[in-house]
């Protein structure tokens, strides 16, 4: 489910350190790896901006095609 940017407003973007908005909001990237993963029972929660977020969607994206 999408959500909306809300507790990540003035934060920096966690991978490239860049910011959205002026600054002023950015996305939020959640993964929580599940069974059958070497990751099992691993999460990860990051802000990143509106350039890493596109990216990182064109790949997924790109993968699942």
């Amino acid at each position: 489910m999408l959500e909306r940017n809300g507790d990540f407003i003035n934060a920096r973007c966690e991978i490239c350190g860049g910011g959205d908005c002026a600054g002023a909001a950015l996305s939020r990237l959640r993964l929580i790896c599940g069974y059958g993963s070497a990751r099992d029972g691993e999460r990860i929660e990051l802000a990143i901006c509106g350039s890493c977020a596109d990216r990182i969607l064109d790949i997924i994206q790109e993968k699942v095609r």
